[in-house]
């Protein structure tokens, strides 16, 4: 049974709520007794515990880039493990006969071929794009040969071994011989020479399974798929019955981005052995990479009854019901996979779509208990969100200095930090956080519109003018900042800018730029 080479979550990928690139810690001034603003006090943009649309990075389903061919980390398996090279504990099979052992590390580290020159030779890569030498050996007892990995190296299966009466009738001392000779062009550093050897005899001698199979491996080797897909292809139609070819090829199709035929092979691999997870597992991997994500969740939902790698499964599960917007049903399933496999990333993950669904309760339930784990300014921000939905800002603003302290550089940590103290408003403190935010994301408007409106509340009108000019240029089309904008350059008495903007809003928003035209007439 083969295993998957991939098992661990991308966790990560379901992005932190509110977090962005980075913040500044310093030490906030003494408070100061704000100015009275000459109007009425500007109110702060909330932020509440559910992020903006499109603000939360839904986990991206199945560990694949979306609308692209699978990438290496994708598919489960071995020689085609998430569409990728094999294991480099796989085997070339030597023929049966007295045939001399052949290390696998001596045959493919000749697989390199004109790897000490370096670039690509005709009929593949070469150098850096070759395979690297497995650890290990070759043995040729019987009629199957096994490998024998050497200690610390991994040893995860390769292609399945062709059964002998698959090759009943064709010439042993001629297979023998052949693949004798491949295997000393191989230590030769002579790829395409072997290759080019095996591709003529499979030509003469196309029922010669053993050989086919063994440049297949080659080919994966090389990562030259297209040559691999087609000699798995003929393995698979040759030997129907064996679901490991099947799965195989369907593996090899995902990695060349041929998703339809990928299916149709993983389909087939799971008709043959239903209860394999690994291959449900790859097939839902690919329905992902379609962007069918309710054939992945099918296909997951029948492979989660049979028991087998429930957490792997439960894994790939939630990933796929978080793409649907099914976060209740996805906090479901990480609450059994916290059962299963408790993890801080899990609780974090699970803190995180409950944030997203605005339940403060399951935020505070899912990261109970793992305080020890709390490494960055993630989980603090979370905290601190709902601290500001329970209105408890003197909780909030603990939270955000916890999470400034463990990232100096956070921008949201510093952009929270300045909307607690405006809510409080401590309009000299909040200027300053939101300064720094400005500094550490300066593309980003929301800083610079806090900023602004932090500075007239403070009765700065000539800074709060160009704080908010910068909200502007960052989002031009906002009629709200540019008419705050404008409203500055009149509380600064710069009417004649004033009035630009007022041209400009008005083409923008007639209501607003009727306000705006009042304050100038006045």
């Amino acid at each position: 049974m083969m295993r998957s080479a991939i098992t661990a979550f991308c966790f990560a990928t379901l992005a932190t709520l509110l977090l962005a690139a980075a913040c500044s810690k310093e030490a906030p001034p003494p408070a100061l007794t704000p100015a009275a603003p000459t109007h009425d006090p500007i109110e702060p943009a909330r932020t509440t515990v559910a992020p903006a649309a499109g603000e939360l990075e839904a986990v991206p389903p199945l560990r694949q880039a979306r609308g692209e061919s699978v990438d290496r980390d994708v598919l489960a398996g071995t020689d085609a493990a998430a569409g990728a090279v094999p294991s480099a504990a796989d085997v070339v099979a030597a023929p049966r006969g007295d045939a001399v052992a052949v290390p696998v590390s001596d045959a493919a580290a000749a697989a390199q071929g004109d790897a000490a020159v370096g670039g690509t030779g005709a009929d593949g890569p070469t150098g850096k794009d070759a395979v690297a030498a497995p650890q290990a050996d070759v043995a040729t007892s019987g009629d199957a040969t096994e490998p024998t990995a050497q200690a610390g190296s991994p040893s995860p299966e390769g292609l399945p071994q062709v059964p002998p009466a698959a090759t009943a009738g064709i010439d042993a001392e001629k297979q023998r011989k052949v693949f004798e000779e491949a295997m000393k062009l191989l230590q030769g550093n002579k790829v395409d020479q072997s290759t080019q050897l095996l591709e003529e005899w499979l030509k003469a001698t196309p029922k010669d399974l053993l050989n086919r199979r063994n440049l297949a491996h080659i080919y994966i080797q090389m990562q030259r798929f297209e040559d691999a897909e087609l000699h798995l292809k003929i393995l698979a139609d040759e030997m129907p019955g064996q679901a490991e070819w099947r799965a195989h090829l369907g593996r090899i199709q995902a990695k060349l981005g041929k998703f339809g035929p990928a299916v149709e092979a993983l389909e087939k691999a799971l008709d043959i052995s239903p209860e394999d997870v690994d291959v449900a597992l790859d097939l839902a991997r690919v329905h992902g990479a379609r962007r069918q994500y309710d054939a992945a969740r099918d296909v997951l939902e029948r492979a989660l009854v049979l028991k087998k790698k429930e957490a792997e499964v439960l894994k790939e599960l939630t990933a796929v019901l978080v793409e649907q917007g099914e976060y209740n049903q996805a906090w479901e399933r990480f609450w059994r996979l916290q059962k299963l496999e408790p993890t801080y990333q899990t609780a974090l993950t699970m803190a995180q779509l409950a944030a997203r669904n605005r339940k403060c309760t399951d935020v505070y339930d899912a990261l109970a208990g793992w305080d020890k784990e709390f490494k960055d300014e993630a989980p603090f921000l979370l905290l601190g969100e709902c601290a500001m939905v329970d209105n408890d800002r003197a909780r909030a603003l603990k939270q955000f200095q916890a999470a400034l302290e463990k990232n100096e550089k956070c921008f949201d940590c510093s952009l929270r930090l300045g909307d607690v103290w405006f809510e409080n408003k401590e309009w000299e403190r909040a200027s300053q956080y939101y300064g720094i935010a400005v500094n550490l994301e300066p593309k980003d408007y929301r800083a610079w519109s806090q900023l602004g409106k932090s500075l007239a509340n403070a009765g700065k009108h000539i800074e709060a003018s160009r704080a908010f000019a910068g909200a502007v240029e960052r989002k031009p089309d906002d009629a709200d900042l540019v008419y705050m904008w404008g409203v500055e350059l009149v509380m600064a008495g710069q009417k004649a800018d004033a009035w630009k903007t007022w041209g400009r809003l008005d083409e923008m928003n007639r209501t607003l730029g009727n306000q705006l035209k009042k304050m100038l007439n006045e």
